[in-house]
Parts: C-alpha cells; sequence; structure tokens
C-alpha cells in the first residue's frame, strides 16, 4: 500500500525523484523514507541535498529498510532534495519506496 516504483532509465542514467523542500528554522528535521528492492536485482540508493551527495546505500536485500537524512544544517533555508535510483548491473533494478516525508 502506497509504494512508489520507479526503475533507472539506462545503465548511467537514474530514476531521480526530486522536490525543494523548505525546511523550518528553529526545528530538527529529517528526511525519513524506506525502500526495498525486486527479488532478482539490486540498486544503489543517492539521496543529493543540494547537488551533494548526503547519502549513498546499494539496496541488496529484498526486506523493508529505513534510512535518515538529517537537513538540520539547512533550517531557515529551501533545499533541492533528489532521490535517486541508480543501475548497479542492469537487470530487474526496480527500486520500491514507500513512507517518503519530512519529520519535525
Amino acid at each position: 500500500k502506497n509504494v512508489l516504483l520507479t526503475h533507472p532509465l539506462s545503465k548511467t542514467v537514474p530514476c531521480v525523484l526530486s522536490r525543494k523542500i523548505e525546511v523550518p528554522a528553529g526545528k530538527k528535521s529529517t528526511l525519513e523514507l524506506e525502500v526495498t528492492n525486486h527479488p532478482k536485482g539490486n540498486w544503489k540508493l543517492v539521496v543529493l541535498v543540494n547537488g551533494k551527495e548526503a547519502l549513498s546505500k546499494d539496496v541488496e536485500e529484498t526486506k523493508w529498510r529505513q534510512f535518515e537524512v538529517d537537513l538540520s544544517k539547512y533550517a531557515g533555508n529551501t533545499v533541492s532534495v533528489e532521490l535517486e535510483n541508480r543501475a548497479t548491473g542492469w537487470s530487474y533494478e526496480a527500486a520500491y519506496w514507500s513512507r517518503i516525508e519530512i519529520v519535525h
């Protein structure tokens, strides 16, 4: 339920989910998300904040895993967040995403 499925465009071009986010001042803010993979394929999860890599993890197990990225250092600013599904071997690299949210 409430799962988004993505796949890289090619071996070198990831699927990118992007959004501008206003990070409130005076609060601890964290990007939280859960991901898993297709049982036959692995992929690389990459999170970029303002174009800089904030997280990079290989998703190799078919079980839901939770990840967090602390956004507190951007408090009071608007940031660009990109979630990438990158290819690792070009077979079954479907990414399943759930519960992508900013928690304050």
